[in-house]
Formats: structure tokens, C-alpha cells, sequence
């Protein structure tokens, strides 16, 4: 990595930004100074191995030519008066740190916990507060040396980053982002740049999820100086990459018998359509309220929390109904936001309510492939509520893979619906 690069990105860290970012996460100054460089080291490599592919190449691109504006990054400190920003950015930021991480996040997230002794929770959302300021300085470095955002500068730079990564990243780091060899990175990065200028004017249907992320870019500029857009792209289906398993906890959740959701629920991971209803607004007990169709998740998980005739038990769980994933992948899609916007609020408005989220696959491909692909989608959904406020302490997760199927895998119909992401009310 060129010294004056990573001199740069690690005096973002100076100044009494990570005593502002340690009291919000309410965990040691020096372990958050320490997983803060860590998690800077990851999310440069995860752009380098973005850089790798034409597509990834062109991606990276349209985010850092979006980010214009001029701040000084370096006195992020001295906009932070409070946590207030803060907790807007984490919020905002997650996503970004999600694109970039992709599958990968679940174990660097492990990874930084274990290693710097920070919660899993904080080690997520510092993630998200570090995402920004990463893409930020990368961005303005590319400016300040006079080559501009362009294809062939973003390459160089992050190619010339790998070899230092790989030598001063530590090993278990270096394993939860699946890092290449220097070679693969350097002639991968060049094969992608010589495509990523056409992937970028190609590429537009990535804006369409753009919009909605844009006040990242008008935080960015207020809390590190500078703005940021990013994106994610594929069409949403099953599949088999693996990644990183976690820990069973509790009993299974298995369905209602009829299941509560509508009579075609949408899979998580294909967004197919149906009737959930008009959108209604869901007053909240704490003031708020929440616009959401009155057939989803949220209205039937809203209903149950408030009926004090329903008790709690074992088996009635609620299908999440748009939530969409990457291919084959872990990652939420930005499509995902408004309902896991909504369920969050809902929980912040009954703290006593705990849940465990479970995940679930159809039976296609390889058994223990699906099994960790539906706990590293349980764990994904779990820490998006987490960055909006939830604590982790009230949520569990599991991943049950192929098991417990609510419809038959002959037909592609039945496997959407096997496809899914449940919750259920293990405390009310």
C-alpha cells in the first residue's frame, strides 16, 4: 500500500475520532483504535478484490465518481459533538461495508470481535462507520495526485496496495476475506480495468439503487468531508458458494400450520410478487409509526406482539416477505431496506420483544453448502437490524438450510417459498 496512502487513511483515526466512535459503541478506546485499523485493512481489500473483475471494476468506479466535494477529511473529529451523526452514519453506512464485504462479512465481523475484544454488534457497525471514510480517502487521494477517478488511476493505485496487504494483514483476517496471492490480485486488478470504464457506462441499471443511498453522500460530507455513493448488482436466486458458518442456538423454527403468511408469500431471495395488501400506517407504541402493507410481516409480527391472548411459543413464525439477496450470497440487496427499516422500528418500540431469525433454503445443490448459506443469511438479517438501532442481545439466529421445507421442491414455486428467512417471538 503506498505509505502516503495508508498515512492518510490512518490519520482519519486521529484527533479524538476513535474517543467519539468508542463512547458510541460503548467499548475500550484501544480496542476500537485497534479493530478500526483492521477493519480499514479489510475494506481496502475488499475493494482491491472487487478490482479483480471487469464488473467489480466498473462498480467501484461509478461509486468513487460519485464522490465529489472537497472537505478535510482529517477533522472528522471536530464534527462530532455527539452521537447523534453518528448513529445516522452507522445506519447508512452499513450497507456500504456490506456491499464491499459481500459473503465475506459474517466471518470478518467474527474475525474482528475475537481478535480486538469488541462486541460482535460494534465490530458491525464500526464496519459501517469505517465503510465511508474508506471509499472517502480513496476517492480524494485519487484526486490529490492529479490522475483523477478514473479506471486506469483506481487499478494502479489498489494494485500497487496488494502486496504490503497481504504482508502486514493478520493471517486470521487474511482467511475470513478469502484473500488471493499477490499475483491474482495484481493481474486480476489490470483485467478489470481494462473493461471497467465500459462496465461503468453499461452498467446504469446499478443507479437504480443508487438514489435511495445518496444522503450517505451528504453525511459523508458532513461527518468525514466527504461524499459517497456505492452500489450492488445481480438478480436474486439460490445457490451454493459457501461461506462462513455460525453457531446453532435454539430449538428449530418451524412454520405455522397453516402459516400465517399469504397464500403466495414472496422468497427472500427472488422478490417474486404478490398480494400483501395496500400500504396502511401502524401507529407504534412509542409515537411512531410505520407505512407498511397490511398483509406483510410487519402487520401480522405487530399484530402478535400486541395480543396479549397470544403467548409465546415455539412454533408460529412469520416469513420476512421482501427481502432480497444476492446471488448466491449472503448479502441483502438494497430492496430490502424498507421492511427491515420497519421491523426494527418495531422492535425499538417494544424492547422487551426478543426473536430468533432463522434461514432456510430449497434443495437444490450441495446439503452443507445450503446449511451455511442460510446461517450466513440469518446472521446478515440479524446484524442489518443491529446497525438500525436493535440490540443484538434480543435477537438470535440459526440457519436450518433444507430442512423443514414449507412446500414442495418439485417446482419452482415451491422452492421460492422454501427460500425464506423466518422470525420468531422467543420473548414478548
Amino acid at each position: 500500500m503506498p505509505p502516503t496512502l495508508l498515512a492518510f487513511l490512518e490519520s482519519q483515526l486521529s484527533g479524538g475520532v476513535v474517543a467519539h466512535v468508542s463512547a458510541f459503541l460503548g467499548e475500550a478506546e484501544v480496542r476500537v483504535g485497534t479493530a478500526a485499523l483492521a477493519g480499514q485493512q479489510a475494506l481496502l481489500v475488499a475493494m482491491t478484490q472487487k478490482a479483480t473483475s471487469p464488473q467489480g471494476a466498473g462498480e467501484l468506479l461509478a461509486m468513487l465518481s460519485r464522490a465529489d466535494g472537497g472537505s478535510n477529511v482529517g477533522h472528522a473529529a471536530s464534527l462530532l459533538p455527539g452521537g447523534g451523526h453518528l448513529s445516522e452514519l452507522a445506519r447508512l453506512g452499513a450497507p456500504l461495508a456490506t456491499a464491499l464485504l459481500g459473503d465475506n462479512q459474517p466471518g470478518v465481523v467474527e474475525w474482528l470481535s475475537s481478535a480486538t475484544g469488541i462486541g460482535r454488534d460494534a465490530a458491525v457497525i464500526l464496519l459501517g462507520l469505517l465503510a465511508p471514510l474508506v471509499l472517502s480517502g480513496i476517492s480524494q487521494h485519487l484526486t490529490s495526485t492529479g490522475s483523477g477517478v478514473n479506471a486506469s488511476a483506481l487499478v494502479d493505485l489498489l494494485s500497487a496496495q496488494a502486496p504490503p496487504l497481504l504482508a502486514n494483514i493478520p493471517a486470521g483476517l487474511a482467511r475470513a476475506l478469502d484473500m488471493a496471492t499477490v499475483g491474482d490480485f495484481t493481474r486480476g486488478a489490470r483485467a478489470g480495468a481494462d473493461s471497467a470504464e465500459e462496465s461503468k457506462d453499461t452498467g446504469l441499471e446499478f443507479l437504480k439503487w443508487v438514489l435511495p443511498l445518496i444522503a450517505v453522500a451528504t453525511l459523508a460530507v458532513y461527518v468525514f468531508g466527504r461524499p459517497v455513493a456505492v452500489g450492488e448488482a445481480g438478480q436474486s436466486a439460490d445457490g451454493t458458494t459457501p461461506v462462513t458458518p455460525l453457531a446453532a442456538t435454539a430449538a428449530p423454527i418451524v412454520p405455522d400450520s397453516p402459516a400465517p403468511a399469504p397464500a403466495r408469500p414472496t422468497s427472500v431471495t427472488t422478490g417474486t410478487s404478490t398480494d400483501l395488501g395496500r400500504m396502511v400506517e401502524r401507529t407504534l407504541p412509542n409515537r411512531s409509526s410505520i407505512r407498511v402493507p397490511e398483509n406483510g410481516i410487519e402487520s401480522r409480527l405487530l399484530a402478535f406482539i400486541s395480543d396479549r391472548d397470544q403467548a409465546v411459543d415455539s412454533t408460529t413464525s412469520f416469513s420476512f416477505d421482501r427481502l432480497e439477496f444476492e446471488t448466491a450470497s449472503a448479502t441483502l440487496r438494497p430492496s430490502s431496506t424498507a421492511q427491515l427499516d420497519a421491523v426494527a422500528a418495531i422492535l425499538k418500540a417494544y424492547p422487551r420483544v426478543s426473536l430468533k431469525i432463522g434461514g432456510y433454503t430449497d434443495n437444490v445443490g450441495d446439503e452443507v453448502a445450503n446449511l451455511r448459506l442460510s446461517s450466513a443469511r440469518a446472521e446478515s438479517t440479524r446484524q442489518a437490524l443491529v446497525t438500525r438501532g436493535v440490540a443484538g442481545r434480543r435477537i438470535d439466529t440459526e440457519g436450518f438450510g433444507e430442512r423443514f421445507p414449507v412446500a414442495s421442491n418439485s417446482t419452482e414455486q415451491g422452492r421460492q417459498r422454501n427460500r425464506r428467512i423466518d422470525v420468531r417471538v422467543t420473548r414478548k
